[in-house]
């Protein structure tokens, strides 16, 4: 009788043991499904991340990134968007043209305030025409 008994215990045993790695399969299944839909939902998100370019001329200025890897511009201190001036290749301050969409003014940011130059702060690209090539 003890041997039977015994031999039942132990296929309990194993029936549990075999139902905990069940478990803990489907355990590692569903933290790797959560892990893989979390990265893609949420980008990194920075503000006022300091940085520099260089001028064609050759002079350095200190300006900020703010956005993240799919939508992101150049500013100063004061936020006066930044943007690249496909003709010259100089970083000059932006404005916005009758068509909505932001294009250089061609004065320098390292030459010019855009305070006194009349521009306003806080005018920023559509996510459509990302100037930095991403989408």
């Amino acid at each position: 009788m003890n041997s039977k008994l015994g031999k039942a215990k132990e296929l309990i045993i194993k029936k549990m043991e075999d139902k905990m790695q069940e478990y803990k399969r489907i355990l590692k299944i569903f933290i790797l499904l959560i892990a893989a839909r979390s990265g893609s939902l949420y980008s990194a998100w920075l503000d006022n991340v300091p940085g520099k370019i260089k001028q064609p001329d050759g002079v350095e200025v200190d300006i900020f990134w703010t956005g993240d890897e799919f939508y992101h511009w150049a500013h100063n201190e004061d936020y006066y968007t930044i943007i690249q001036d496909e003709k010259t290749g100089f970083w000059c301050w932006a404005e916005r043209y009758l068509s909505g969409e932001l294009i250089s003014s061609g004065y320098k940011i390292h030459l010019t305030n855009p305070k006194s130059l009349g521009f306003s702060p806080n005018i920023n690209i559509s996510k459509r025409d990302n100037w930095f090539g991403l989408s």
